[in-house]
């Protein structure tokens, strides 16, 4: 157990908790020195030393595996930005305390205020920056205020005896029994209420950044799925392996599949319900687009929206060489027709044509070297990008989706296949050279 509190927090009552349940006999002299230092603040955490060693003993008799390392932690009241930090280093102590694989409960009972919002972003720290392999099994919180009138006293397991007394001293409940029965407030598990907070952040990786591996999780542990919420999951996971292998044909087709299965009534299931709007944005975005060039345009857009330039650039050069391959008529989905297609371009340095033909030939050019440059780690020579600094093609990057854009609905753009035609294409076709760097 790691206990949290403040220099005046219950010790006292928790020594003579923990030595009555192991029915061992309380130190009366260390009891009073207890209760007088634990009122001075500060005072040497080691007085706590026998309040941890009980803890500890209670831990070994119903757990013969305990390694007798529980630890007492004294925070602040955190009335000031000073205090509030103090406390924040004093949690992140805990971190250090923790090993892969444990299993954590968290009781905020009696906490203050601000202790269980820090509680909360600590386990935000650790599981967002996987910073260790834990579980968070539940916090608990002992709702007073919504207390029930129960017969017995050992349904809250504590033992009769000693505790009785503690009962009828409001240490424990707070509250004396009336007419034989005593009010015990309720324990609450407020896990959910992490788990919300993944499905937010979940949510927000996914449409951003394609990244829908905690959400795919989510949906599969959440008791509220079915057998199409599960596929749902499934969709979403697949989703995301090809966003970052940029598999442009199989995107397409696996974010239509999801669209639909998003329009299926029994898919308001849970928190789905409430996170189906958020994701029929993301799939309508791309759905809703006719052609595989708009698509790969649109999904080039949301890359560099989300900063993630390097997928940018190689959905350009894609977008602008399918759209080609569509004037032409050519199978978009065949390479060596997407290879024959490039030679449009270089043609349009040499053909006598409008401004924006010559402007869709320098466009696939520019993009091309730079999209090169990514592909091959910034080490290819492309003279013309050489002396350009990575930050001008971020910066770039978005005014080019735009031209691009543009053209693609230019009337002069529609009528290129009658000014360089594809008899003119395949004269000067050259077929690529299998050891050049592409």
């Amino acid at each position: 157990m790691f206990l949290l509190g403040t220099s005046n927090s219950g010790w006292v009552q928790l020594y003579e908790h923990f030595t009555e349940l192991t029915n061992e006999t309380l130190d009366i002299e260390y009891l009073k020195i207890l209760e007088q230092e634990t009122k001075k603040e500060p005072y040497d955490i080691r007085l706590l030393d026998k309040v941890i060693k009980s803890i500890d003993t209670w831990l070994y008799k119903v757990n013969s595996s305990s390694k007798n390392n529980s630890k007492a932690i004294l925070l602040k009241y955190g009335i000031d930005n000073e205090e509030l930090m103090e406390n924040f280093s004093e949690f992140m102590k805990i971190i250090d305390l923790l090993e892969d694989g444990d299993e954590i409960h968290i009781d905020i009972t009696h906490a203050f205020r601000s202790i269980p919002v820090f509680m909360y972003l600590i386990l935000e720290f650790i599981e967002t920056l996987n910073y260790k392999k834990i579980k968070l099994c539940g916090m608990y919180y002992g709702m007073s205020e919504a207390r029930t009138v129960f017969d017995k006293v050992d349904i809250i397991d504590y033992p009769v005896g000693e505790n009785i007394r503690k009962l009828e001293n409001e240490r424990i409940i707070g509250d004396k029994p009336k007419n034989g029965k005593i009010p015990v407030g309720k324990i609450v598990n407020l896990k959910p209420i992490l788990d919300i907070s993944k499905w937010i952040r979940s949510t927000h990786d996914f449409i951003n950044y394609g990244n829908g591996y905690g959400i795919s999780t989510m949906i599969e542990n959440d008791v509220n799925s079915n057998e199409i919420t599960l596929t749902l999951g499934v969709k979403i996971k697949d989703i995301s392996n090809l966003t970052n292998i940029n598999f442009l044909v199989e995107l397409r087709h696996e974010i239509k599949n999801m669209n639909s299965l998003l329009n299926t009534p029994d898919i308001d299931r849970g928190i789905i319900k409430y996170i189906k709007p958020i994701l029929l944005d993301f799939t309508n975005r791309f759905s809703r687009l006719d052609t595989d060039s708009e698509f790969q345009l649109d999904l080039a857009k949301w890359y560099i929206e989300n900063k993630r330039y390097g997928h940018g650039y190689i959905c350009l050069v894609e977008a602008i060489l399918t759209k080609t391959c569509e004037l032409y008529g050519e199978n978009v989905e065949n390479l060596n027709n997407r290879n024959l297609i490039k030679s449009a371009f270089f043609l349009t340095k040499k053909v006598k044509t409008s401004v924006d033909i010559k402007k869709y030939g320098d466009l696939f050019h520019e993009t091309n070297s730079i999209r090169k440059k990514i592909a091959h780690a910034s080490f290819i020579s492309e003279s013309s990008i050489d002396k350009i600094p990575y930050n001008r093609h971020i910066e770039k990057a978005q005014s080019y989706a735009d031209d691009m854009e543009k053209l693609f609905n230019s009337p002069n753009i529609q009528s290129m296949p009658n000014i360089i035609t594809i008899e003119m294409i395949k004269r000067n076709y050259k077929p690529p050279n299998k050891n050049k760097r592409r």
